[in-house]
């Protein structure tokens, strides 16, 4: 069994006493050949060495050193304290540990206030890790309450403050030199809405109250204060004379406790959302509590803590907070106010979940793109504080229409939201001379990307160089909907090649008498208009899309009928879906898009480029047109 070591145990053999301890070292005082001296110890470094000790019993602290270096990351600077560590060794695993002393750790395992989660905790780490994710996995909405500190935050925002606030107040009027008091008559129940002052609690006191409401003695109810980025706000500014209250003790609770303001110890006191809701019961066990300090003394603190005269957190109130590391020079955090905290890294996984993102109609795993760029910022930055979690994006749209959740994140996000963090953050006080932040121009020179090049007019001509430049395998599905991920893409050279396409469509359509007799022909095609050909009809589009994927380009012809005539579609929508799939010869997909009805049927064509071979398809893409429209022209004139 290892034991826990805490403030004030001693070796058996008197050389070894803890002083004081915190989530990452142990301060202790060592005796030893007539020499006292105070040393700090590294956690991780003992848990180390005690794995290697329990191992090999007869080798010693240099041995170690010498056996474990370079297989860690640990400095290995401490094991010159040989003597001192290993006697700590033989504490945790019960040799020099006191009866006394394992007693006190076994009571305060077995302790029903005690819990396995920290009282005290921040998780740390880059943004995107899941630091808030992991809390929520066990605080929600029934068991916590939640703040966010900023550059503003304060402790009268923290902690509670006098507010304006509407209430409804008694009407009175003087009559005479009495004060009359309305009472409610034929309806009205005497009295008005008026401004006043009143203590309103904020986060801290909503926990603090709520926590001992639940607190029992012989059971744990936990409940949390959870405080998202913690370093953006000045703690000790916000915590003011709270900070002693996070000294907590073995049972749980504070090891001291505060005298409460005058206004927060009315509130606690008085006010219905203070302690004077409580049932008797709840009372009781509060006014009961004992307050056990670690030296052996005990206080009965219990009532002084139910009138508001006092503050001590109860054993069940868990403070849990977040902090991105690449904000840590907003608020430096002190050490006096960080040695009571347990401290979690949060690492970056890269195979949190499938995700993908989606350039140039390619999908690329999220998580490679990760590993790979990663690397580059440290190498880049010498820091991990700007790299990205497997969170820092988040999917927008779905692979298939029956996921319960969002698995691909959009060219759109990962533009506006990755790139411009990168651009704009990480790289902005940087030169981008090397792969794979540079291209070739024209004049083979390389060039940094600059982040405005992925909005040009080669914008995602751009983008997916850039994405191409990291190598990253693509990921072919070919049980993804086609529907969902596909994207439109407009780099110069499709552009220019659907212009081709499209002025040879209207060249075919101006010898088509069928169809002249039905639309009139005006308009033309741009390198742009690919994108949207519209021929119009009263109150109805009908629109020739297309959208390159890869190798193969699609043609949708879509109906797109106007809101104005929303009411006709929704009586009739069955209709006019079966009447214009039977007009067509071909399948008919219908969705709603806000007050816009669309149907569309497809086309698919390998190759583009030979303009000579398109005219089936032209012909076919304006007889379904001339179709849609008598269908949509027949609906209309129907009522």
């Amino acid at each position: 069994m290892r034991y826990t070591l805490h403030k004030g145990f001693k070796s058996i053999n008197g050389q070894v006493e803890i002083l004081d301890s915190d989530s990452l070292c142990y301060l202790v005082k060592n005796y030893s050949k007539g020499v006292t001296g105070q040393r700090t110890i590294s956690k991780r470094l003992l848990n180390e060495f005690v794995e290697y000790y329990e191992k090999n019993p007869t080798k010693s602290a240099e041995e170690a050193r010498n056996d474990l270096s370079g297989k860690t990351i640990i400095d290995k600077f401490e094991y010159g304290y040989s003597s001192t560590l290993m006697t700590l060794a033989k504490m945790i695993l019960g040799e020099q540990l006191s009866p006394q002393d394992k007693a006190l750790v076994v009571q305060g395992a077995n302790s029903p206030s005690m819990c396995e989660e920290p009282l005290q905790l921040i998780y740390y780490g880059a943004p995107g890790t899941g630091k808030s994710f992991t809390i929520d996995r066990v605080a929600d909405e029934t068991n916590s309450v939640r703040t966010t500190f900023h550059p503003d935050s304060d402790y009268a925002g923290f902690v509670g403050a006098y507010k304006p606030t509407m209430e409804s107040v008694p009407m009175s009027a003087f009559v005479g030199k009495e004060v009359h008091i309305a009472q409610p008559q034929g309806g009205h129940a005497g009295t008005e809405r008026k401004i006043v002052y009143k203590y309103v609690p904020q986060a801290f006191l909503k926990a603090y109250v709520e926590a001992w409401k639940r607190y029992s003695p012989t059971e744990d109810n936990p409940y949390f204060l959870v405080i998202e980025e913690i370093n953006r706000g000045n703690c000790a500014q916000i915590f003011g004379d709270l900070f002693q209250l996070l000294d907590r003790n073995n049972q749980g609770s504070s090891s001291y406790a505060i005298c409460a303001d005058q206004d927060i110890a009315q509130f606690i006191k008085d006010d219905e959302n203070g302690f004077a809701g409580l049932s008797q019961e709840q009372r009781d066990v509060i006014s009961s509590f004992v307050l056990k300090k670690d030296s052996g003394t005990e206080e009965h603190i219990g009532a002084s803590i139910l009138d508001g005269s006092k503050l001590l957190l109860p054993p069940n109130l868990r403070i849990w907070a977040t902090m991105n590391t690449s904000d840590q020079s907003l608020f430096p955090i002190d050490s006096a106010f960080k040695r009571r905290w347990n401290w979690e890294y949060m690492p970056i996984e890269y195979d949190k979940k499938d995700w993908t993102f989606l350039v140039g109609g390619k999908r690329y795993a999220w998580g490679k793109f990760l590993e790979c760029i990663n690397p580059k910022i440290y190498e880049l930055t010498q820091s991990e504080d700007k790299q990205m979690g497997y969170f820092f994006a988040k999917p927008d749209k779905k692979s298939k229409e029956d996921l319960w959740e969002n698995d691909i994140i959009s060219t759109k996000i990962f533009v506006n939201k990755v790139l411009f963090y990168l651009w704009t953050d990480v790289f902005k006080d940087y030169d981008l001379t090397g792969e794979p932040f540079v291209y070739e121009d024209n004049e083979k020179k390389k060039v940094a990307y600059r982040f405005t090049d992925f909005f040009s007019t080669k914008g995602v001509d751009m983008l997916a160089k850039f994405v191409e430049g990291l190598k990253l395998e693509e990921v072919i599905d070919d049980s993804i909907d086609k529907d969902i991920v596909e994207e439109t893409f407009t780099d110069s050279k499709t552009q220019e090649k659907n212009k081709k396409l499209w002025t040879a469509f209207f060249e075919y359509v101006k010898t088509d008498d069928a169809f002249k007799s039905v639309f009139k022909i005006d308009r033309t095609p741009s390198k742009d208009s690919w994108m949207d050909f519209t021929i119009g009809l009263p109150n109805v589009w009908l629109n020739v899309q297309q959208l390159r994927t890869k190798s193969k380009v699609r043609i949708s012809v879509v109906v797109r009928i106007n809101a104005t005539v929303n009411s006709i579609y929704e009586t009739k929508k069955e209709d006019l879906e079966l009447k214009f799939s039977e007009a067509t010869g071909l399948r008919v997909g219908s969705k709603r898009t806000g007050l816009t009805n669309i149907m569309s049927v497809e086309f698919e064509n390998e190759d583009f480029d030979t303009l000579s071979d398109s005219n089936p398809l032209f012909k076919s893409i304006a007889d379904n047109l001339i179709a849609a429209q008598s269908v949509a022209k027949e609906i209309l004139s129907s009522d």
